[in-house]
């Protein structure tokens, strides 16, 4: 029910909230560039701790942005403007499968997100407008 959630949002949010074309990636994982974000945010699912994490690269994080302030193409960002709209990002995608698992009965917590720009060891699962993008919903990893 999470992966199911999880695909759900990201559809939700990166295609239909913002026209960026999703999708998932048949062969291997691609890599993440090295400006990558890595945002976690505490998800909790009847008292079972758990995280979501968002590896999003910085050109897909402001083609959004852009998407969301005026409608335009890419807007330049500093650190702290990825940080803060990849942080957006994150809380849209995981209040999208709380909603979900709530309205299936379950008890949802949700935490705030925590952003760095740093280099993202995972690999991407999906691609959207072109760039490489992760997002896992995992219970037993909220730390």
């Amino acid at each position: 029910m999470m992966a199911v959630a999880a695909d759900e949002a990201l559809q939700d949010i990166f295609a239909r909230a913002f026209g960026c074309p999703l999708a998932r990636l048949d062969a291997a994982p691609a890599a993440m560039p090295p400006d990558a974000l890595s945002i976690r945010m505490l998800l909790a699912c009847d008292g079972v701790a758990g995280a979501a994490v968002l590896s999003v690269p910085a050109g897909l994080v402001a083609l959004v942005a852009s998407r969301m302030v005026s409608g335009a193409s890419a807007v330049a960002l500093d650190e702290a403007g990825l940080r803060d709209f990849g942080g957006e990002l994150c809380n849209m995608l995981v209040g999208r499968v709380a909603a979900r698992l709530a309205a299936d009965g379950a008890e949802v917590t949700l935490g705030t997100p925590h952003a760095a720009v740093a280099t993202v060891a995972t690999a991407a699962h999906w691609v959207c407008a072109g760039f490489p993008l992760d997002f896992q919903v995992c219970r037993g990893s909220a730390s």
